[in-house]
């Protein structure tokens, strides 16, 4: 029987979707209109966008669905129902974002936004996704500021994946004036592109100049300004795309700057959706070419995919596929690795194809206690008890004195990168400037290293500089 979705917009009007009752027209785009809905059994709120009547719109409603079910959104709006021709997801009560005019005012604005736009572009880069279109207009503001580093509580939400896409397909469009250099000249838009967009966004809010300019980043370029926020634009704004920071780091700088309180179960099950989005997008292709998933595949693994196909069918696609997917194979299963570990992956011994797929349950075990950055081959392959990290104590000529060793190491532990970056913005170890600097560029971290650098003055300062 061939599926049915949503009645035409233009054809109908006033869309009818089962279980939810379509309230007020709230919008429109290119390919869609967007309704207030209430689920009928519960009362839960929702948008409601429906695709106009073309292939093309049904196909770009269908894309933003699929991404949104393979993210698996907490930090923005969560995916509720999907089929041909339209999707809802959670309403966000929220404002659009307008401009403070006092100085201090701005730069908690700037704080609060890099906090949550940083933790929304954070969950759909794991996810192997861009949203492609990050600007003012695409960010609501909460009525209430955060108190707590924990999704219920975030200031503000990024809204809007009508441009997002696999990170491994061209550019679908965005706003010229938020575009990346390597964007507009090479036509280049991976994960970077949205932390140069917003890099200029946050600059916008700091500054009434940047946003009154006709050149943003000229402006930019131009001004000189102190403190942290400042700091975070210009390493969001590097020049080239792997020395920006990423998106988790820009989020928990601001987190720290907010004073926000941490949440230990939001820090826990953030660690654990790394684990799962980081799986999925390495077999992205195979779950696309798949309809069903082996016996052999175990949970989590195999709950994963199955929940991936479930959304699939809901959206009319994928009756034609017959293949079943297998276990993860050697690529996948290092494309996740590096994913969650990083390029000091490439070092580890090549494990047998056996033990792979069973290796998924122990990164979730392990990222329930520990940043998955963090993890060892021993953490990995081992079967010992997860062992937690605590973070460095002792006197300050103590810490130093491990920063200092640990700085020096060629591939230095991620927490001791944050312990440095947390003394140097707190005024405290000025000393750490230069190392750190030096340990983040060894990492290709320009960005974070510039950053680290504007607490410090001198010739190794200058030489790095240069």
């Amino acid at each position: 029987m061939r599926r049915t979705g949503v009645a035409s917009v233009e054809l109908a009007g006033l869309p009818a979707v089962p279980g939810w009752k379509v309230l007020a027209r709230r919008g429109e785009g290119a390919s869609s209109v967007v309704w207030g809905a209430e689920r009928v059994d519960d009362g839960a709120l929702g948008a409601l966008k429906v695709a106009r009547d073309s292939a093309a719109a049904r196909q770009a409603v269908s894309r933003e669905a699929g991404l949104l079910a393979r993210v698996a959104r907490r930090w923005g709006p969560a995916l509720l129902e999907a089929g041909p021709g339209f999707l809802v997801t959670a309403w966000t009560d929220a404002v659009a974002l307008a401009l403070p005019a006092a100085r201090e005012e701005r730069e908690r604005l700037v704080a609060i936004v890099a906090h949550a736009v940083g933790r929304a572009l954070e969950e759909l880069h794991e996810a192997g996704v861009r949203h492609g279109d990050v600007k003012p207009d695409n960010v609501l503001l909460h009525a209430a500021p955060p108190r707590r580093d924990t999704p219920s509580e975030r200031g503000a939400t990024l809204i809007d994946l009508g441009l997002a896409d696999d990170v491994r397909e061209p550019a679908r469009g965005g706003t010229p004036r938020y575009a990346a250099p390597e964007l507009r000249e090479r036509g280049e838009a991976g994960p970077a592109a949205d932390l140069w967009a917003l890099g200029m966004l946050l600059a916008e809010i700091l500054d009434p100049d940047v946003a009154r300019a006709a050149d943003a980043h000229a402006a930019i370029v131009a001004w000189r300004r102190d403190g942290e926020p400042a700091r975070w634009i210009e390493a969001l704004l590097a020049t080239a795309p792997g020395g920006r920071p990423s998106a988790g780091w820009v989020a928990s700088r601001a987190a720290r700057w907010l004073e926000l309180a941490p949440d230990a179960d939001a820090s826990r099950q953030r660690r654990v959706d790394r684990v799962r989005r980081a799986y999925l997008a390495a077999r992205a292709e195979e779950i696309d070419a798949c309809a069903s998933v082996s016996a052999e595949v175990p949970a989590p693994a195999r709950t994963w995919i199955e929940e991936s196909l479930a959304w699939r069918a809901r959206l009319g696609d994928g009756a034609a596929r017959g293949a079943i997917l297998a276990p993860v194979g050697a690529f996948a299963w290092a494309q996740c690795l590096v994913r969650l570990v990083g390029p000091s992956v490439a070092a580890w011994p090549l494990p047998s194809p056996t033990v792979t797929e069973g290796r998924i349950g122990r990164l979730v075990e392990l990222a329930r206690e520990r940043d998955p950055s963090s993890l060892t081959y021993q953490d990995v392959f081992g079967a010992g008890p997860v062992a937690t990290r605590q973070r460095m104590v002792g006197s300050d000529e103590q810490v130093l004195v491990r920063l200092v060793r640990e700085l020096a190491r060629p591939a230095p532990a991620p927490e001791a990168l944050d312990v440095a970056e947390d003394e140097i913005a707190a005024g405290r170890f000025g000393t750490l400037a230069v190392p750190l600097a030096s340990a983040l560029l060894r990492a290709g971290e320009t960005g974070r290293a510039w950053s680290a650098l504007r607490a410090s003055d001198g010739p190794e300062s200058d030489a790095l500089r240069a």
